[in-house]
């Protein structure tokens, strides 16, 4: 085209379509266009843009353009393009993409259909693409990165070069390795070389899944978190008030305002809080009295019990409690009816805490039951006796025992997809012993496996959890209710006694129980009382009225002893170890003799008369004492043979065989009784095998005796006051001289145990036939008692 020339189109059109438009460039004048262009000078070319002509410099010196190359020029938007006529369809063609190293061409090369490359993907599934330094090609032999590995092998990931290797997503380390081969997760360890170190920064701890109970309700203080979980109404008013407030509920830890009725205390002892009904003047007969648990209970899910205590205490008290539920607001249900014989004990009564529990298996299934106490007060009688009192109520899960958990987020976690028992998920070897030998192990059991000590450094007992609905805390003495629970002590000596509720165990047992940790070995945090005396170090304690301990002082089961002095009621520390303690008794030997003999009670050093001795029974026929006798005297020849090295105490036996024959009443403790002898100590297997007599007639000892001067019975070695005692070295002192009463024949031996702490050492010093000394190293702060016993070899 010539600038400013014109084509004539009509020998190209059809008379199909006779409009015409000018446009992109183009003037129409009838049927002919002309380029609408600018007039270019110089050597300014006309040059189309896209949307029109324009003039701007040659883009060929050497021609115009031919018609072809006018074509691509305009479908390449004004710039020449070098290709390949690939499809015969002149300027269609984009780029003559060609396969070359490994690249494959896609596409028909079309402006509609442009060539791609890519990598080939023909390889088998056994092979990967490998780099032969011309091309890709398939191979078995995949070389990734770095290291030639075959397919299905491990892959190599790194560089040739000496440095650390990270690994980072949206920009944050995730992982690193470090020249030495540590492996660090989530942070680098800054505090010690670890060969493995993971961190994270977790919030979400492990929680139950089911709701293991409700309670105990004990109501201690009034307004505490028990009053809360419950809404009281009543016909004077609703809500939970103090006491004597007349046709409410009312709240209290002693007596009721009534006299003579109600109760005195809560379940716990005094003082103890508990709720009741105070029913006093204006009198309303029938009046009801409601408290309902705030939160439902799911019956559809689990099955439930209600444990609870009641008290109605007064010769008029004839209300009686309903137990009732409500499911799904369909309508309160009574479930169990308490109370109806009357009053549990007459006025001024003692008071008596009836236990009762309500199974709802069966009974009840709905998503939402509501739980209620409802006191109906009688329709006549003397309205205003009718004080009725609950406490210690315990709404109890009995299909999830706080078992069932969902577990939180975790640092580390092992999880073998399979149930097969008794696989290890978790060893740990070392050299120590010999190489590779295992020292640590836990399996798909949850069994743990060590082989060195454990060192456990959060308490000092171990504690087994033990279900509970009175409100024990730490501290409390507990004995057992059935097998699985355990309740405060609330008497003295309890046959049942378990332990001490853990304060901080080191070792927790089934501890998925809902319940307390009950420490069975070990130093316990305990409560004591002084109902029996001050506790000293050492003493034995037994149990007591509201989960205390106390001095034992006569022969039954003790949890243990104090380790440390209590003058008021308090807690102290107990090594605990349950057992049987045998109160000392001492018996003058004639009394064997005397069928209504009465013992002696030896205790803290102090005699008191006329205690029945529960371990010794003498049953004789019209005070037959030479049978007597003549049992006695068969069982120290049995035990003959047995005792080693005295041989001059069996001369002395049998000397008593002699004198005893045909006598009634006469005392053989003279043979005994001579300070030139030793005495023959007796184990209490050795006599209970020998003694226990267990027909009429005969003798029954139950326990070890030691006969000398006197016999001492128990298991307890009771001396004669030349033969032991206690020494105590003033503070600041450095030692104590004991003096005999009378002097031995012989130099005797001596031993003596300290019953406190010594700093620095101690000894004994100064033995003769007539005492002893005993010195400390360093004087010392506070009072030293020492416990004292001397032996004596037999002289003739």
């Amino acid at each position: 085209l010539i600038n400013g020339g014109s084509v004539d189109l009509s020998p190209y059109l059809d008379n199909t379509d006779t409009t015409y438009t000018a446009g992109n460039g183009l003037a129409l004048t009838g049927t002919t266009f002309r380029i609408d262009s600018p007039t270019c000078l110089g050597s300014l070319k006309l040059r189309w843009t896209g949307s029109a002509f324009v003039c701007s410099v040659d883009i060929d010196t050497n021609t115009q353009l031919s018609e072809s190359q006018v074509d691509a020029y305009v479908a390449n938007n004004g710039y020449l393009t070098s290709y390949t006529e690939t499809d015969g369809i002149v300027g269609n063609e984009v780029l003559d993409a060609t396969t070359d190293r490994g690249l494959v061409r896609s596409g028909s090369g079309t402006t509609a259909d442009p060539y791609t490359l890519g990598l080939r993907e023909d390889c088998p599934t056994d092979q990967a693409l490998r780099w032969d330094g011309s091309a890709w090609q398939c191979s078995e032999v995949g070389d990734i990165l770095d290291g030639g590995n075959a397919t299905g092998a491990t892959v190599i990931v790194g560089t040739n070069d000496s440095q650390n290797l990270e690994f980072e997503t949206a920009g944050t380390s995730r992982m690193f390795i470090d020249t030495n081969g540590d492996v660090a997760v989530g942070g680098q360890n800054t505090n010690v070389d670890s060969r493995m170190y993971v961190e994270d920064n977790i919030t979400t701890g492990t929680t139950s899944t089911t709701v293991s109970g409700y309670g105990p309700y004990t109501f201690d203080a009034d307004n505490d978190a028990d009053e809360s979980a419950w809404t009281f109404n009543a016909p004077g008013g609703n809500g939970l008030r103090p006491p004597d407030n007349r046709r409410r509920w009312s709240h209290d830890t002693n007596n009721t305002a009534s006299s003579n009725v109600g109760p005195t205390s809560g379940q716990g002892g005094s003082p103890d809080g508990y709720v009741y009904t105070e029913a006093s003047n204006p009198t309303a007969f029938n009046d009801v009295f409601t408290m309902t648990h705030n939160v439902p209970i799911n019956t559809a899910l689990d099955n439930w019990r209600i444990d609870f205590y009641w008290n109605q205490r007064g010769d008029n008290n004839t209300a009686v409690v309903n137990v009732q539920t409500n499911e799904g607001n369909a309508g309160w249900v009574t479930r169990g009816t308490y109370g109806t014989g009357g009053p549990d004990v007459p006025s001024g009564g003692a008071q008596r805490w009836n236990a009762e529990s309500l199974d709802l298996t069966g009974l009840v299934s709905n998503a939402s039951t509501q739980i209620r106490f409802q006191v109906v007060m009688p329709s006549n009688g003397t309205i205003w006796h009718n004080d009725f009192a609950l406490d210690s109520i315990s709404i109890v899960n009995l299909t999830n025992n706080g078992g069932n958990f969902t577990y939180g987020d975790n640092v580390f976690e092992a999880y073998n997809a399979n149930n097969t028992e008794n696989v290890d998920l978790l060893v740990l070897r070392s050299d120590v012993g010999e190489v590779g030998n295992v020292k640590f192990r836990v399996d798909s059991d949850g069994d743990v496996y060590s082989d060195g000590t454990n060192f456990i450094g959060g308490g000092a007992d171990v504690a087994e959890k033990y279900k509970n609905h009175d409100g024990a805390k730490p501290g409390d003495v507990v004995a057992f209710v059935d097998k699985r629970t355990v309740a405060k002590t609330s008497e003295v000596a309890q046959p049942t006694l378990a332990g001490v509720v853990s304060t901080k165990a080191g070792v927790v047992l089934d501890s998925e129980v809902n319940g307390v940790p009950v420490g069975l070995v070990g130093r316990l945090p305990t409560n004591v009382s002084m109902a029996t005396g001050e506790i000293k170090p050492g003493d034995f304690l037994t149990s007591g009225p509201g989960g205390k301990a106390q001095k034992a002082t006569k022969s039954g089961p003790v949890i243990g002893q104090a380790m440390e002095r209590a003058t008021e009621d308090s807690q102290i520390d107990v090594f605990v170890h349950l057992g049987y303690w045998y109160e000392p008794v001492q018996l003058d030997l004639k009394s064997v003799f005397d069928p209504s003999q009465r013992a002696t009670s030896v205790l803290n050093n102090q005699s008191t008369a006329d205690k029945d001795d529960p371990s010794l029974r003498v049953l004789s026929d019209n005070g037959n004492a030479a049978d007597l006798a003549s049992q006695i005297e068969g069982g120290f020849r049995t035990l003959y043979d047995q005792l080693s090295g005295v041989a001059d105490r069996v001369d002395v036996l049998e000397d008593w065989q002699q004198k005893s024959a045909g006598a009634q009443t006469e005392s053989t403790t003279n043979a005994a009784d001579n300070a030139d002898q030793s005495p023959v100590v007796l184990t209490s297997a050795e006599l209970e095998q020998m003694f226990n007599l267990q027909d009429n007639d005969e003798l029954e000892i139950l326990a070890a005796r030691l006969f000398v001067n006197d016999v001492a019975v128990g298991g307890q070695l009771l001396l004669g006051e030349d033969y032991a005692g206690q020494a105590a070295i003033p503070a600041g002192s450095t030692s104590y001289y004991v003096k005999f009463n009378q002097p031995f024949a012989s130099q005797p031996n001596v031993v003596a145990s300290p019953q406190n702490f010594v700093d620095q050492g101690w000894r004994i010093s100064e033995v003769s036939k007539s005492g002893f000394r005993i010195e400390l190293q360093t004087p010392q702060k506070t009072v030293t008692d020492f416990s004292w016993q001397v032996t004596t070899a037999s002289e003739k």
